[in-house]
């Protein structure tokens, strides 16, 4: 009968964590870390002509939205609201275990009197 109980205090005890842990996880908000310096000059909305969003914010958040029209059935990714660290020449989105990386080819730049950016190959123009 001890052992019983000793048992079924043990099970409440992990389910207890077990909610816990996971309301932490679901409700945590993201210590977001500014930007500064010369990172500033990637602070804004960034369109490519595929339609591809990238967002960032001067606290150190951002957006991205990616499109993938190849192939039979269209795809799509998205994180809004998730740190973004700018990372030698990568730029990195991460929201609690999903990270997303860029590679920029070619920093922020003046073309024609529009602010671009080269990443993964695709040309972004800051709104």
């Amino acid at each position: 009968m001890m052992k019983t109980r000793i048992i079924v205090v043990i099970i409440c005890i992990c389910c207890i964590a077990a909610v816990g842990g996971l309301y932490s996880f679901f409700t945590a908000t993201p210590d977001y870390v500014p930007l500064s310096g010369e990172q500033l000059n990637y602070v804004g909305k960034w369109n490519a002509d595929d339609k591809n969003i990238i967002v960032i914010r001067e606290d150190g958040s951002g957006d991205y939205r990616a499109y993938d029209y190849s192939g039979i059935a269209n795809k799509s990714s998205s994180m809004d609201g998730a740190n973004v660290k700018l990372i030698g020449n990568t730029i990195v989105f991460q929201l609690f275990t999903f990270k997303k990386i860029f590679t920029v080819e070619q920093p922020p730049y003046d073309a024609s009197g529009k602010q671009k950016l080269k990443v993964d190959g695709t040309i972004y123009t800051k709104e």
